[in-house]
């Protein structure tokens, strides 16, 4: 008996034009985990009809959607595909040949992300099974760097439901660079404009920044015979940067614990830089979650600190990523 094999999946992707409008995709993702999971709703009556029984009868479709999650490691290449869809959609990059992708997110208005379809295809090395996910939203987008690792990330969202078709053909996975953490570096300044002025040498380990976007499905009464939602709100409550820190205690920890006691602004930035003048930078302003620093732990005999902060302002910035590549449309 044939079986579907992991290791011939194909998984590829394309912003969307017009959210929610089917298009052929334009690349493949370089991804190494990816899941699909049904949002849909039975009705399930329970007539009273003499039946001693859990289901009796006249269920029925009320809903249908789907949610969706990938990880693996971040490129310079496609890091603009999840700002877009995360930070915000920038439909052109400038400069030439490098490139550059500036991202930034306006505290003072609702977020315009883009959109996107997702196709996948399972194969038994002879008959295919093809997937399809319209009006795909980003919910949260995590990017992490750790000792031995490259930058990762890890995405989650929702979609329209899933839809059976054939995957555009005859597409391959761009030429794409890794990120090795260990050519990071990290900044703490107190001002948004002092963003990348002071690197933190000698003493960050890891550490995440996850970025949620607010997003979530909205159904309006608009016919659709497939059950899923017309468009799609933003919450601002919902809309959050959570910034996680780890760092051996030494010489930032007397500044980082008056900054937490003192709810002051920390704007804080990381940067990894590759070959042929490629970058990834993304930083903001934040505060600490809580006023107080002095959770220690232990590693290989050294004494490490967590750090936790969330997003804030000054009134007019919040964050912001830019990348520089060689791509000059988002692949």
């Amino acid at each position: 008996m044939a079986t579907y094999l992991r290791a011939i999946e194909e998984i590829q992707w394309a912003r969307e034009a017009t959210p929610g409008t089917d298009l052929p995709t334009t690349s493949k993702i370089l991804v190494t985990e990816f899941n699909a999971t049904p949002d849909s709703i039975l009705y399930k009556p329970q007539p009273i009809r003499g039946l001693w029984q859990r289901n009796r009868g006249f269920e029925t479709v009320v809903a249908r959607g789907a949610n969706w999650s990938m990880a693996g490691p971040l490129t310079y290449e496609q890091a603009p595909n999840w700002l877009n869809y995360a930070v915000a959609n920038v439909a052109a990059p400038t400069g030439l040949s490098p490139y550059t992708w500036a991202h930034v997110r306006n505290p003072a208005a609702v977020p315009s992300l883009a959109t996107f379809t997702l196709e996948r295809k399972e194969n038994d090395g002879s008959t295919a099974i093809g997937h399809a996910w319209h009006y795909c939203v980003l919910t949260k987008l995590t990017i992490s760097w750790a000792e031995n690792e490259p930058l990762m990330f890890a995405a989650e969202g929702f979609s329209r439901r899933r839809q059976t078709e054939t995957l555009t053909p005859a597409i391959t996975l761009p030429s794409v660079e890794i990120p090795p953490t260990q050519l990071a570096a990290l900044s703490i300044d107190t001002t948004f404009a002092g963003l990348g002025g002071t690197p933190i040498t000698s003493q960050i380990l890891s550490g995440s920044i996850e970025i949620n976007t607010g997003a979530y499905p909205i159904k309006t009464l608009d016919a659709r015979s497939d059950l899923d939602f017309n468009t799609i709100g933003f919450n601002a409550d919902e809309a959050s940067v959570n910034l996680s820190i780890t760092s051996l205690l030494g010489a930032q920890y007397a500044t980082e614990l008056a900054a937490a006691e003192a709810g002051t602004l920390r704007a804080i930035q990381i940067i990894v830089t590759g070959t042929s003048s490629r970058s990834f930078k993304i930083g903001g302003i934040f505060k600490y979650a809580v006023p107080e620093l002095f959770e220690f732990g232990d590693l290989d005999g050294s004494k490490i600190v967590g750090m936790e902060l969330e997003e804030t302002t000054d009134g007019t910035n919040l964050l912001t990523a830019t990348v520089i590549n060689g791509v000059s449309a988002l692949i």
